[in-house]
């Protein structure tokens, strides 16, 4: 077969019959009629079933696919068309009546160049006319073109350009070829412009051979693809930086191009995402661009209000001075001035007028340039790991944020494109199963490239709105942090009740040896009912640095010095200590009379884990497997609770399931006798209470091993009466008998 000629449907089942009946009306019909559907919501399905039941002059191929876009549907006809040729020709367009066979004709012509890869024809108005749309007054070709030569001539695309060939042409290309460039396609975007296969065509010498002579007939629709415009680049961003990025144009207007990529997206993505997109390092010199452009239109308003004044002398003169002088004037305008239609108005309107104009948009400008440098940059890290589940809102993401992946030195897996871990040699990302968000802070403080810096984690954020952070940037203020979060008993009794006492006593003797000048002032702190939590802040770079200076040998002190725990909530202790640090140090620079201010934070809530979600709940293989999975990424309680359902769930038991049964409360164990290695940190009357503690754990640890093998009433009632006889408080016992089924 020798043509694919290729159609992509979207919503256009009422013009897609001019582009069959087009078809029908050809003399030659070696080709197949490929239509993909891009989700259409006019049902086009009935149609086109229908013209495959009663057309035999030729195959229609009809395949629908979920929305995605032009270009995923061209990838998707490529790699399926039978033709040797492929040519796509849109919903909304169709054929003049000698297409296929002058195309055919063109493609005899020039079977024998290996230096040639297809050919291509011209569009058409319904008039038959070339498409032109008009700019300042001027008509400029951008769709189909005049060409400028008689004939054909052998060109890339973009060399085509300088023979008056502009826009979308009937490109016809052998397939093989086209399957070496199938286009990217970018999660969560439907868009990336086909210019981006003709330009990597060209880069890499796929010549065609260009006619004279138009194939088809266009006319666009509203709501199209052209119609959209440049709409359609920014929603999709990524197409949108790639096509800049590989576009063939000189140095000078790629520089253009970035700028323009940059201003567009700058309330939308991140500088990170920007600059990623792009493909570049800073974004120093792109931002000068824009400063450049204003400069530059200063100095053209200057012309202007200039050219007015001498006008206003030149008419006070009298004596026809004026006319004389006024061809002399308008030159003068337009070799500083662009637009020609600026100029006009400028020699044509009323003095008084255009001056109050002139003057109006210089102050703009300059008011612009002002803003400009005293704007402060901010760079906001929203921490998550690969083991985070997904939240159930769907977020929109400020300017200032940057999504950051804490942990990577754990996993081969990268969820975003900046990390704790990778080209960092001096990383503590293996240490993230303790330091949770603290070891992307530790990377944060040595990449510190902008005035303000900060942190939120994926599920908890700033409130306030970009235009607050920038007025309290504005005000110089040292610290942005969260409200304090008010507690039942003082800092010092919480974190000893929900944590590790030797831990505290550890904290303060660090403290006290680290910072003795504020000691005293943070023994007193400790009985406040109130806390920054969350190592959520954002601070100006130099008391960042300072922070991570203060904080971050202590919490590396600790890491060294206790054994890593396992129970389910206090694994992460590096984190919890360094929590109450931060909050010890933000409430010294409070004290020390610099500028903190407090936001609220939104919460996001986790979307629902279930165990089945894991495996097959009565395959005991299956659960083995994904207990091991979830206690290397130290999910414990969710390992617990799949080891829970399996067992309700009849999965097989097994001695390798022992194991699990035991995490919880090896946990429990584990922090007990880690207390007691700890004992020079406490107090000699806890020793033999953490003993006799740790002893009785071994008792229960042997009760859950039975329970977890044979769940029956008996047992669990003996386990309940072991944990209340021991003094655990009812809402442990319930804790745990819920988490065991």
């Amino acid at each position: 077969m020798k043509l694919t000629i290729f159609t992509p449907l979207y919503n256009r089942k009422d013009k897609v019959e001019n582009l069959y009946q087009s078809l029908k009306k050809q003399s030659c019909y070696d080709f197949e009629w490929m239509i993909v559907d891009d989700g259409s919501t006019d049902h086009p399905e009935e149609l086109i079933q229908k013209w495959q039941q009663e057309e035999s002059l030729f195959d229609i191929v009809f395949i629908s696919q979920a929305n995605g876009g032009k270009h995923r549907a061209m990838n998707y006809g490529i790699e399926h068309a039978k033709g040797e040729y492929f040519f796509t020709c849109d919903s909304d367009d169709y054929l003049t009546d000698d297409a296929v066979p002058l195309i055919i004709e063109w493609l005899d012509e020039i079977k024998d160049d290996k230096n040639l890869f297809g050919v291509a024809g011209l569009k058409i108005s319904p008039e038959g006319e070339f498409l032109l749309w008009q700019q300042e007054g001027e008509s400029v070709r951008t769709c189909g073109g005049t060409p400028s030569f008689t004939g054909y001539v052998d060109a890339t695309c973009d060399e085509s350009i300088s023979y008056g060939l502009f826009g979308d042409r009937c490109e016809v290309v052998r397939t093989d070829i086209m399957k070496n460039y199938l286009f990217p396609e970018f999660e969560g975007e439907n868009f990336l412009t086909e210019s981006v296969m003709w330009n990597r065509m060209s880069r890499d010498g796929i010549k065609l051979r260009w006619y004279d002579k138009a194939t088809e007939v266009c006319e666009y629709q509203a709501g199209g693809l052209t119609d959209m415009g440049m709409k359609k680049f920014i929603n999709n961003p990524k197409g949108y930086g790639l096509y800049i990025r590989e576009n063939i144009c000189r140095e000078d207007e790629r520089r253009e191009q970035f700028y323009d990529y940059y201003d567009q997206l700058k309330s939308v993505l991140s500088e990170e995402e920007i600059m990623h997109n792009l493909g570049v390092e800073s974004l120093d010199d792109i931002k000068s661009v824009g400063r450049e452009r204003i400069e530059k239109r200063l100095k053209e308003l200057e012309l202007m209000e200039e050219v007015v004044h001498t006008k206003q002398n030149l008419k006070s003169a009298g004596n026809g001075l004026y006319e004389q002088m006024k061809p002399q004037l308008f030159e003068l305008l337009r070799s500083g001035v662009q637009s020609k239609n600026e100029c006009n108005a400028v020699m044509d309107g009323e003095d008084y007028i255009v001056l109050l104009a002139i003057e109006k948009e210089k102050n703009r400008l300059l008011e612009e340039l002002s803003m400009e440098s005293k704007m402060k940059s901010l760079k906001l890290y929203v921490v998550s790991s690969h083991v985070d589940k997904p939240i159930k809102e769907v977020i929109n993401h400020s300017k200032y944020e940057i999504p950051i992946q804490a942990g990577a030195a754990l996993t081969d897996k990268r969820i975003c494109e900046v990390n704790d871990y990778d080209g960092f040699a001096e990383s503590i990302s293996n240490r993230n199963h303790r330091y949770s968000e603290c070891s992307a802070i530790y990377w944060i403080g040595k990449h510190i490239d902008s005035d303000y810096v900060g942190i939120e984690h994926y599920r908890r954020r700033f409130a306030c709105s970009d235009e607050q952070l920038e007025q309290w940037m504005d005000s110089d203020v040292d610290i942005i942090t969260t409200k304090p979060l008010v507690l039942t008993e003082s800092l010092k009794t919480t974190y000893i009740n929900g944590h590790y006492g030797g831990d505290w006593v550890m904290m303060f003797d660090m403290l006290k040896r680290y910072d003795p000048e504020n000691y005293e002032y943070y023994v007193t702190e400790a009985e406040s009912k109130a806390i920054h939590f969350g190592n959520i802040n954002i601070m100006r770079a130099d008391v960042f640095k300072a922070y991570c200076e203060w904080v971050f040998p202590m919490v590396d002190e600790y890491y060294r010095n206790t054994p890593e725990k396992m129970d389910v909530y206090n694994c992460r202790d590096a984190g919890f200590f360094m929590e109450r640090l931060t909050h010890f140090y933000i409430m010294r620079m409070i004290r020390e009379g610099k500028n903190v201010v407090e936001s609220e934070i939104e919460y996001y809530t986790k979307a629902e884990w279930k165990p089945e979600d894991e495996c097959d709940l009565t395959d005991f293989d299956a659960v083995y497997e994904a207990c091991n999975r979830l206690y290397e990424n130290r999910r414990i309680t969710q390992c617990c609770l799949l080891l829970g359902e399996a067992v309700k769930n009849g999965a097989e038991i097994d001695p390798r399931l022992k194991q699990y049964s035991d995490v919880l409360y090896g946990g429990i164990l584990e922090r007990l006798q880690s207390q007691i290695t700890m004992y020079e940190y406490l107090p000699n009357e806890m020793k033999d209470t953490l003993e006799h503690l740790c002893d009785s754990f071994d008792q229960l640890r042997q009760i859950v091993a039975l329970y977890a093998s044979n769940p029956t009433d008996e047992i669990k009632q003996l386990f309940a009466d072991y944990l209340a006889a021991t003094g655990y408080s009812m809402i442990l016992v319930n804790y745990i008998l819920d988490n065991m089924g």
